[in-house]
């Protein structure tokens, strides 16, 4: 799952994004396979908009 996240809303959502994150890490529930990762969509715009085409922020996106 990544996230695109600094305006006011993205900061609310990174939050809990760390919460969850933490609470599976805790549990033994994050894997080579399964991990969670964000950026910072105003520094990486070629990623943000090329490769995942965000048109706003926050955004979330699960990756298989």
């Amino acid at each position: 799952m990544l996230i695109i996240a600094w305006c006011k809303f993205s900061q609310e959502l990174l939050e809990e994004y760390k919460s969850l994150a933490g609470h599976l890490y805790k549990h033994g529930e994050l894997t080579e396979n399964i991990f969670f990762a964000k950026i910072d969509g105003d520094m990486e715009k070629d990623l943000a908009q090329e490769n995942y085409q965000v048109e706003g922020f926050p955004a979330v996106f699960v990756v298989q």
